[in-house]
């Protein structure tokens, strides 16, 4: 069970190598070679879901909290431990319901989480 938008994500990627490919006159050859790559990432993705969702349910929200922080603050190493925070805490709470199986909750959690940011439009 993929939340909802893995699978669209899925669906998006795999219609990019279809649409490369179908431009191509070798579009079977140009298929199987993109395949493998496109494979490797779903089973990459699907994997860390996984992952988060085994680490959720052997230790709760607290250790899934304290793996998003660290993720999170090295990929955006200019935020404050506040703002962090705040955000680790929302997509905190999108883990449960999406890891449980109740994939309307999950997508409303991350359909709220997403419109409750501000627009930032300024360079970093």
């Amino acid at each position: 069970m993929l939340p909802p938008h893995v699978i669209l994500a899925i669906a998006k990627g795999y219609g990019e190598v279809l649409t490369t490919c179908c431009g191509e006159a070798e579009a079977q050859t140009c298929f199987d070679t993109k395949k493998a790559t496109f494979q490797h990432a779903i089973a990459k993705r699907v994997a860390e879901l996984k992952a988060l969702c085994i680490v959720h349910k052997t230790f709760g929200d607290r250790v899934v909290k304290a793996k998003k922080l660290i993720q999170y603050s090295q990929k955006m190493p200019q935020a404050s431990f506040q703002e962090m925070g705040g955000m680790v805490d929302k997509i905190v709470a999108t883990v449960a319901p999406c890891c449980s199986g109740d994939m309307v909750t999950c997508m409303k959690e991350r359909v709220n989480y997403v419109f409750s940011q501000p627009l930032n439009l300024s360079p970093l």
